[in-house]
């Protein structure tokens, strides 16, 4: 199962920052020296509460549509062979780009814990869906602190859903900061009960969890150089949620990623092709 997040579309879409600065410029309005402390999601509720018409444009204006994506890793992400993508993202470009695959979506609103099917390939659209064919202004995503509590603590809708599909698969992060508090509460609650379960069965197998991580690579005038106190940091963090990182260089527009997942997807496409659908290697 792969877990994509906002970092796929970096250079189409926007990230906290950009988004947050759009949003409160629309609403006409200026943050305190305090609200700036706040986290992004508070900030998003406060703009919410204030101009709620401004809210919505904003995020509709960047999310509604799929826009095409050139040179970026979502082109091969659809070569993976998984049992399913679940995103973060609002927009429908994995949708459009998995579609021949015989992916369907999962908004928001159809989300349970017992939706995984082995013969129906999903895109779970866990934090909502920006539906371009609905434009009446309205529409049912996670952005907002209050948006966040509502579906992950009072309704649980998601956190269950993370819960099972943490349990049942093993995960690939792609593109997702891996900060996200809602979201790492919940996985660091998993890998705390599979450690102390050391000695005991658990009630499923275990799984394995990955993550594609941006290299820190610095240029000096003595050459290149790796910021390998970043690395180990990042890799103690990750450790704290049982989350093995996957080193790549970031390059210009992505294009590490970019390569790195057009080369997972087509070695694993040739490890499970069966020995007489092999084409014979030269010696």
């Amino acid at each position: 199962m792969l877990f994509i997040g906002a970092g796929v579309g970096a250079d189409i879409y926007p990230l906290w920052n950009q988004l947050l600065g759009e949003l409160l410029e629309a609403a006409g309005l200026k943050l305190t020296e305090e609200q700036r402390n706040w986290s992004p999601p508070a900030i998003a509720e406060y703009i919410k509460a204030q101009n709620a018409e401004a809210y919505k444009d904003v995020v509709r204006t960047h999310f509604q549509s799929y826009k095409p994506i050139v040179e970026r890793s979502i082109q091969h992400i659809k070569n993976l062979p998984v049992n399913g993508i679940i995103t973060t993202n609002y927009d429908d470009a994995l949708d459009e780009a998995t579609r021949e695959k015989g992916f369907t979506s999962v908004t928001l609103a159809e989300l349970h814990p017992d939706i995984f099917n082995e013969e129906v390939k999903c895109v779970f659209h866990i934090h909502g869906f920006i539906d371009s064919e609905n434009d009446d202004g309205d529409f049912e995503i996670i952005l907002s602190q209050d948006e966040y509590l509502k579906y992950y603590k009072e309704k649980s809708i998601v956190s269950n859903f993370l819960r099972r599909a943490l349990q049942n698969f093993n995960i690939l992060f792609i593109g997702f900061s891996l900060v996200d508090p809602f979201v790492m509460e919940i996985i660091k609650e998993i890998n705390s009960m599979e450690e102390h379960s050391v000695g005991h069965k658990l009630p499923y197998p275990r799984m394995s969890r990955y993550a594609l991580c941006e290299l820190e690579i610095k240029n000096s005038e003595s050459g290149r150089k790796i910021d390998w106190n970043a690395i180990e940091e990042r890799e103690s963090y990750l450790n704290e949620f049982g989350i093995s990182p996957i080193w790549y260089e970031k390059g210009n527009q992505y294009r590490g990623l970019n390569k790195l997942i057009e080369g997972m997807a087509d070695k694993l496409k040739s490890s499970s092709e069966g020995i007489a659908e092999r084409i014979p290697e030269k010696p």
